[in-house]
Formats: structure tokens, C-alpha cells, sequence
């Protein structure tokens, strides 16, 4: 189980499962794949960049000013605010 707050890059494979939470003026790149589940929690004037792999299964709540960009490879993506999602497969 991961609980990670503002880290600039996070790499998740296996079947990680767990929270990743950034605020502030955070930026952040996050690799998920295999079967990992996290929730991903971004606020304030935050920035995440994340690619999404495989099996993996993603829930965003993004709120204030943030912005999450996905680029979905695979996998389920819930997003609930201002996430931008780019489905690779269909491009």
C-alpha cells in the first residue's frame, strides 16, 4: 500500500494499490501499470502528468486550480474535474 504526497516522479507496477496526492504548486509525472489501483488526489495549482498501462485502474479528483493530463495506454481511468485524457489506442 503507497501514500506518496508531492513526489516529482512515481513509477507503480506489480499490484500496488494506495493513495498519491499532490497540492500546492506541485508537478508530477506517474507511470501506472499492471494491475495497480490508486486513488490520485490533486489540488491547488498542481500539475500531474500520467500514464496509464495495462490492467491498471486509476480513480482522479482533481479540484481548485489543478489540471491531470492522462495518457491512457490501457486500463480504467475515473476522473471527476479538470483531467485531460488522451486514449493512445485510438490515435
Amino acid at each position: 500500500i503507497v501514500n506518496i504526497i508531492n513526489r516529482n516522479t512515481v513509477i507503480l507496477n506489480g499490484e500496488c494499490e494506495g493513495e498519491v496526492n499532490y497540492d500546492g504548486i506541485s508537478i508530477g509525472r506517474i507511470y501506472c501499470r499492471h494491475n495497480s489501483n490508486i486513488q490520485l488526489n490533486v489540488k491547488d495549482n498542481s500539475k500531474v502528468f500520467i500514464s496509464v498501462y495495462d490492467n491498471a485502474i486509476v480513480d482522479i479528483k482533481c479540484q481548485d486550480d489543478a489540471k491531470v493530463y492522462v495518457y491512457k495506454y490501457g486500463g480504467l481511468v475515473k476522473s471527476l474535474g479538470n483531467v485531460i485524457i488522451r486514449d493512445k489506442n485510438l490515435e
